[in-house]
Order: C-alpha cells, then structure tokens, then sequence
C-alpha cells in the first residue's frame, strides 16, 4: 500500500497543476489501511484524551475497511442529541471509527479543494487566521470609503446541502464518497461546529462567493455599467472572509457600493440559496460610522493622509459584556462560582482568560488604555475571589499570596499574587497572574484560532 502522506500529495498537486482536474475512484483510499493510521496520530496529537482512552489496533482497521468496501458505514447520530446540544463537546466524544473516516475524509477533502482557495480566505487555513483576515483588511483597505459587512447566520444549520454536494461533484466524480459525506450530513455533523468536517465544508460552499467578489473586482462579464469608473479594481475594493463573516472595502461613490452591496445580496440569494433571514448584510459610510467585525471595532483613523487608514479598536461592547462577571456597581467584584477551585486552578484561570484576551486584541491601536482597565477589574476580582474563598480580606491576600516578579520593562521587581508549584520535571516554579505589557502587535499571533473567535463571539450582541 502506498503512503497516505505520498497520495494526498498527489492529490494535492492534481488540482495545483489543473484546478478543472476532476477526481474519480476517491473512495478506494478507504480501504488503504495507512490512512487510517495517519488519522489516529492527528487525532491523538490534537487530544490528549483520545490518546489516554481510545487507542486503535490494526484488527479494528481491518474490520473498519470491511466495513467500508461494503459501503455499511453510518456515522453515529449526532443531530437533536445531548453531543450536538453541546457546542463545546470535544471530538473525541464520537466512536474512535467515525473519528477515523471523518479524518480520513477530511484530509482528502483538503488536499483536492485547498489550492482553489483564494488569498481573500482566512479562516481554517494554514497559517491564516482572524488575525491574518483583519491584518490584511487593514493594509488593504486603505482609503475605503464604505464597508459592506456580511454575517451568515446559523450556517451549520442552514447550509442548503444538495448544493454543498453538488459543489463537491464538480471535481470528485465519485458516488460513493458523496454519499459518504450525505451521511455525516444527514447525521447532523453541520449542527456541530466542534468536529473536521465543518472548516474544509464551509470554506467549500463560501469558496463561490470568494470567486464571484473577485470576479467584481476586476469587473468581470462587464458586471457594472460602463460610466462607472472603473474603479471598482483591487486597488479600490477588499474582500476578506473568515468562516461565514465577509467584509468588503470600497473606496469610490456611494452609487458604486450600493451596487456591490445589492449584487452580493443577489448572489446570496440565488447561488448560495441564503436568504434574508438566514444572513446579515450591513452598509455603512465610515466618515459616519464605525463597524463591528470580528469582535473588533474598525474606524476610520484621523490622519492628513490623502487615503486615510482603518484602524483596529477594541469593541467597547465585548469590553462591558466581558466585564460583568468581574464587577458589581463599577467596582472590581468577586466571583462567587469560583470559590470551590484550589488555588492553582482559580490563578490559572484567571491567567489563562486575560492572556487569551490580550492575545485576541493584541492587534488593535487601544488595547493597552482599554485592556488595561479591563486587567485592573480582572486582577482585583481574583484578589476579592480569593478573599471570598479564604474569608480573609484582600490587604491579607496580597500579604499571604504576593510574589515579587522582575518587571518586564525597565528595573526593579512588582508584587503579583501567585503561588508556588513543583513541575513534573521536578524543578520548583511560581505561578502568577498575567503580567505582560498590553503593547500593540504589528504582526498576526497564528495560535489565535476559531475557539478564539467563538469565546469573543458570546459576548457580541448581534
């Protein structure tokens, strides 16, 4: 049997060299037993607790291929149960063989579709990410003069399907492997976002949409009327998508956006069959207004420039919404469902949640005056938590929990609550609260992925 890696590569290069290239007998792959192997070491490399309590033995790969050759496969389903009911419920809650033929498929998937993506696709990408989409919106959309913001509502479960797998057959020619995919369809797989399946999918079905904004462009099949100037081009249009969110930036007259505005909800609508109710399209003037993308605030900046530049901000309204568990009348609170962990656990967490939300916002021109106020509410709901816990006051946990740090800028050492721990390497070590400086970054943190995105999107009021 060849190797996994050795086919997918070819795969890959298939659709590199050609993108009309159409694949047939995909599903034989299946039966190959080195995918199924190679599967099981990305599974267990992305969960520990697959690797604890769900280990793979090559008699279980034979059967499953038996399986398979018989086309007798159903995935689990999932759809109206307490799995799918769950959003955060992790992968590796579903039988080790549906883990194993969804990775299988996933990685097949990947290698024929993933070299058709255009630039303008940041989300599920190597090497792309919110940060990457927002960067380059950024760059890119300079001198933009209106904002065409799009959010498709409930796309898991309102994704039209015989349109997905029509999508897949213009390059797999391959009944099986369709319906192969129309049973993780039909076993509610789209309704839950946490599986492998959802990112290559969704980033398939919007791929139409990628095409047809660049086709706008570059004013393709004389989209606009000739007395417009031609200045619907790169230069004075950008596009980016992550996932299911799109913002288009357009610097020209108002007659011109409103022109791209009523062509993209056209396109929506008839090539993607999302309607109305299912989507979201805003239009806004920038010298007027800002916009919500991303958990970010976008504004124009002031500036004497001839092309004035987007800036970044902080939502103020995914501040406020984040601030609430941490205050009470304006002042910093304690947080009484948090008194049962230890107190490595509650420092931890309290780390590990403004570490996540400085990297988040890292990018934006005020995170350090908005963040700062943020950490100053976060730090001392930990003190008063620990206070809460212990029954002591707060002056007596800076005395009992205060660990002197060196300052990561200029001299001298700063008190931190913390605690000391022993590692496993067995070195004694100290755990504090966050302590980095909240400076701007010029550069996209890669780590900063789609958990990311759906933690700041909880706090986003639609």
């Amino acid at each position: 049997m060849r190797k996994a890696e050795v086919i997918l590569a070819l795969l890959n290069q298939r659709t590199t060299d050609c993108a009309e290239y159409v694949f047939h007998r995909l599903y034989r792959n299946f039966y190959n037993p080195e995918f199924y192997l190679l599967a099981y070491r990305f599974i267990a490399q992305r969960n520990s607790i697959t690797r604890r309590n769900q280990h793979i033995h090559l008699e279980q790969v034979r059967r499953l291929i038996e399986k398979m050759k018989r086309e007798s496969f159903y995935p689990i389903a999932i759809r109206n149960s307490n799995t799918s009911q769950n959003k955060s419920t992790s992968f590796d809650v579903l039988p080790i063989e549906d883990q194993l033929v969804q990775e299988v498929l996933r990685f097949m998937l990947e290698a024929i579709f993933a070299p058709l993506f255009l630039e303008s696709s940041h989300g599920f990408r190597p090497n792309r990410n919110i940060h990457t989409g927002l960067l380059s919106f950024k760059q890119g959309a300079v001198g933009s003069t209106w904002l065409i913001k799009g959010t498709i509502q409930s796309f898991f479960s309102g994704i039209d399907h015989s349109l997905l797998i029509n999508r897949l057959g213009k390059k797999m020619n391959d009944g099986r492997i369709l319906e192969l995919v129309k049973r993780f369809l039909h076993a509610g797989y789209l309704e839950w976002p946490n599986n492998q399946l959802c990112p290559i999918l969704s980033n398939i079905y919007y791929h139409e949409l990628d095409v047809f904004v660049d086709e706008l462009m570059e004013n393709k099949k004389g989209a606009f009327a000739q007395h417009e100037p031609i200045l619907l081009s790169s230069r004075n249009i950008h596009y980016v998508r992550y996932n299911d969110h799109f913002l288009i930036g357009i610097r020209g007259t108002k007659g011109l956006a409103k022109q791209v505005y009523q062509k993209i909800a056209t396109f929506l609508d008839q090539e993607l069959n999302i309607r109305p109710s299912q989507g979201l399209l805003q239009f806004c003037h920038l010298a007027d207004q800002s916009i919500q993308f991303l958990g970010y605030e976008l504004t124009r900046a002031k500036s004497n420039q001839e092309l004035q530049p987007i800036q970044l901000l902080v939502s103020n309204q995914v501040l406020r919404s984040y601030l609430k568990p941490y205050s009470k009348h304006n002042k910093p609170a304690p947080h009484p469902a948090r008194v049962h962990l230890d107190l490595f656990e509650l420092i931890s967490l309290y780390r590990r949640e403004m570490s996540r939300l400085y990297d988040y916002y890292c990018l934006a021109s005020d995170v350090s005056s908005k963040l700062g106020t943020f950490r100053y509410f976060h730090y001392y709901s930990l003190a008063k938590t620990i206070a809460l816990k212990e029954k002591i006051s707060v002056k007596q946990v800076f005395q009992k929990y205060g660990v002197d740090v060196k300052r990561r800028q200029g001299t001298g050492t700063k008190r931190l609550i913390g605690i000391g721990y022993k590692a496993e390497s067995g070195l004694h070590k100290v755990l504090t609260y966050f302590d980095q400086p909240l400076k701007r970054q010029g550069k996209a943190k890669l780590h900063v992925n789609d958990d990311s995105c759906r933690m700041i999107k909880k706090h986003i009021i639609s």
